[in-house]
């Protein structure tokens, strides 16, 4: 198991944290809404062989519940 803090699987190149600018966060944010349904059946899909990946997409539909309305008009 990766360490909370430590990003490198992630990014592939540091294990520090660096904020994302707007128009990332803006970038990701409208992938994460476009493949939403993708997610949800990927979820299921992967709850049972690699639990860990399923809790990580979890993750990512749970923040996006938390997103503002404003935010995303696409939701």
């Amino acid at each position: 198991m990766v360490h909370p803090t430590n990003y490198y699987y992630l990014i592939g190149q540091k294990s520090y944290f660096e904020e994302l600018n707007s128009a990332s966060v803006h970038k990701i944010l409208s992938w994460i809404i476009e493949k939403k349904d993708l997610l949800e059946k990927g979820f299921y899909h992967f709850e049972t062989i690699d639990p860990e990946f399923a809790q990580e997409i979890s993750d990512a539909l749970y923040m996006l519940d938390w997103v503002p309305v404003s935010e995303s008009k696409q939701r």
